[in-house]
């Protein structure tokens, strides 16, 4: 029998909660004398099992002994629970019916492709605990951000706020010892939460802080890498493994005894890896300067096996048999990504299945999406169908059959207007074959035939591609034939340059907006992205300018997007540069690049020119209400 597996979560996941419903028992009496009685109150807590067989420890049959950590993906006797940011979409077991029990007040999530990124729930009995994002005006007037605390029963009843503002610096719950925690103070190392009785309700009247004893104060949590899972906190390590798991203050992986604060550093072999995962058995070490994976024994910090990867290589997770990772496989007119398995008892490699690259997906989509998540005998993950993006599965003992998971949850509406156009190429040196000056990885859209526009439309966007191409070709050439002259071509550097197509922001029997999101890298930290948008007549093909839509003339369209911008600058002046309203007001022109969205213009200003680097684009939607049109828009 397959022992039960500890894994990492599916998209921005952490690990996955498993939990099956424990034997009830009635307490209703204990519960009513709970609320004065705190010896009864603490008796219909839950106390964890004690046992000496460490293999038993997290056994799925005991609710209380199953992973402490959250996940996207939950699972009941009935049903398969995904827990989103916008929803917590349930898939019943025995037919495959799709329902949301829960949807966010906050519509636009469901309309990204993070749609299921940055969630955290746990099944605890008949109830799914979760962390909603929510935004609240602050005492300053500026809008603050955080988290609340809620719940939902299994079929859709009973939902509540429970705890409003919980901070985001744990992002994820935590049951440890009957206590559901959702909320980490980062520099005391300790977490808040409440106690939990047999039937899933929380204590709410009991709140408790617990704080790992005993940790250096200089000393950090370390991250794991199961799929962007985040921190490991000394509790969590402590449970697992008796010890707390932290980094010291030259960022070595040591141990630090709870009861003393003896601390040891791992063995010197050891020395500059970072914790990729882990089981109540094993560390998963790797080591990005000598591509090396290290399974270490958790209590004898012996190395059992050691995987050499190479830069294609993902780590997803480690259960109690195998370790599960993924590699990427790409050519000029293809990309590849394939999932394998190895052995912890004798290294062997199994493939388990490979997908095709997403092609049409939004190019800011998570990377995360291509890994995986394991859940009793099944596989789940996203994947990509007519340019929408669905949750699937496979039963990790027949990978080859697929099932899809209810409807799609984001729609690029690609295949509303036509379908996509791939190029790759790389790009060698002239003088030396094997080394690489350049790649191209360019998407664009091809429109279908039964628009009559359809042919010049298609020839304006193969023309602006193949000035792509031209570009690459000739900034690889340029950079090699500098290196050559004056660093005797020592490191020629490999430039890159991408486009991919948004998902359609506008589309009637008439028109079409959408962006052309490219990515130019020439070396350094980062390279640049910007962006060309269309917006095109079905019917005769021609491009349309702001001109063409808007009777207003520049001194009003600089006016309204001034005005409109200017409420987001007073909500969240610190994410602006300081001159950013006066820099709006100078460059908005009826030249401005816009697309057409189902609500408004948006007029949009990239990275740098309002904010840093790392804020991205800044979009600022004027509504249709407040132009003049001079063509029919949907609105």
């Amino acid at each position: 029998m397959r022992k039960w597996r500890v894994v990492a979560g599916i998209f921005l996941l952490g690990m996955v909660f498993s939990a099956c419903q424990p034997k009830q028992e009635d307490i209703s009496a204990a519960k009513e004398v709970g609320q004065s009685d705190k010896g009864a109150r603490e008796a219909a807590i839950v106390q964890p099992e004690k046992t000496e067989e460490k293999e038993q420890r997290y056994s799925p049959t005991d609710l209380w002994q199953a992973d402490m950590h959250a996940s996207t993906v939950l699972e009941d006797e009935n049903a398969v629970y995904i827990c989103g940011k916008s929803n917590i979409r349930k898939i019943n077991q025995n037919d495959g019916n799709c329902q949301n029990i829960w949807e966010s007040e906050r519509k636009e999530w469901m309309e990204t492709s993070y749609a299921y990124a940055d969630s955290s729930g746990i099944l605890l009995d008949d109830k799914i605990y979760f962390l909603e994002r929510c935004e609240d005006e602050a005492e300053n007037g500026n809008s603050e951000q955080g988290y609340t605390l809620s719940v939902v029963r299994t079929d859709g009843s009973g939902y509540e706020c429970l705890e409003k503002n919980v901070s985001g610096e744990l992002s994820r719950l935590l049951l440890l010892d009957g206590i559901l925690y959702f909320e980490k103070n980062e520099s005391t190392k300790a977490l808040t939460g409440y106690p939990v009785y047999k039937d899933g309700n929380l204590i709410r009247n009991e709140k408790i802080i617990t704080k790992a004893e005993n940790v250096p104060d200089d000393f950090t949590e370390p991250y794991y890498h199961e799929n962007g899972a985040g921190l490991l906190s000394p509790l969590e390590s402590k449970k697992y493994f008796g010890y707390y798991l932290l980094c010291d203050t030259e960022y070595d992986l040591c141990t630090v005894n709870p009861k003393n604060g003896e601390t040891k550093k791992l063995p010197g072999e050891l020395k500059d890896c970072s914790l990729a995962g882990f089981n109540d058995e094993y560390l998963l070490l790797f080591s990005y300067g000598n591509s090396e994976m290290y399974l270490v024994d958790s209590q004898t910090l012996e190395t059992r096996i050691v995987i050499v990867y190479d830069d294609d290589l993902n780590f997803i997770s480690v259960d109690s048999d195998y370790v599960y990772y993924q590699k990427e496989f790409s050519g000029d007119d293809f990309r590849q990504y394939q999932y394998e398995r190895i052995s912890l008892e004798n290294g062997n490699a199994e493939n388990l299945f490979t997908m095709d690259a997403f092609v049409g997906m939004p190019s800011n989509s998570p990377w995360y999406l291509m890994n995986i998540t394991l859940l009793g005998d099944y596989i789940y993950y996203v994947g990509a169908q007519d340019y929408k993006y669905y949750v699937m599965r496979r039963n990790v003992d027949m990978p080859g059959a697929e099932d899809v998971l209810g409807e799609a949850f984001y729609d690029t509406h690609i295949g509303n207007i036509g379908k996509i156009k791939t190029y790759r190429e790389t790009i060698y040196s002239s003088q030396n074959p094997e080394n690489v000056t350049g790649s191209l990885d360019l998407e664009w859209l091809v429109i279908d035939g039964r628009f009559p526009g359809a042919a010049n439309i298609n020839r304006i966007l193969e023309e602006e591609q193949q000035a792509n191409i031209a570009y690459e070709r000739d900034a690889a050439k340029s950079a090699e034939e500098w290196m050559y002259e004056y660093e005797e071509a020592v490191n020629i550097p490999h430039n890159s340059f991408s486009s991919n197509v948004s998902p359609i922001y506008y589309l009637d029997d008439y028109y079409l907006s959408f962006v052309q999101q490219n990515y130019d890298y020439m070396g350094g930290a980062h390279g640049m992205p910007y962006w060309i948008p269309h917006t095109f007549d079905l019917q005769s093909g021609e491009e349309l300018t702001l001109a063409d839509i808007i009777s207003e003339d520049d001194a009003e369209v600089k006016g309204l997007v001034t005005q409109y911008f200017s409420k987001m600058y007073n909500e969240n002046p610190d994410m602006y540069w300081e001159n950013a309203v006066d820099y709006v007001f100078e460059q908005i022109t009826l030249d401005s690049p816009f697309y057409l969205t189902g609500d408004g213009i948006a007029f949009y200003f990239g990275p740098y020119e309002l904010a840093s680097y790392a804020a991205g684009f800044q979009e600022i939607l004027v509504p249709y209400s407040e132009f003049e049109l001079k063509i029919p828009l949907d609105e």
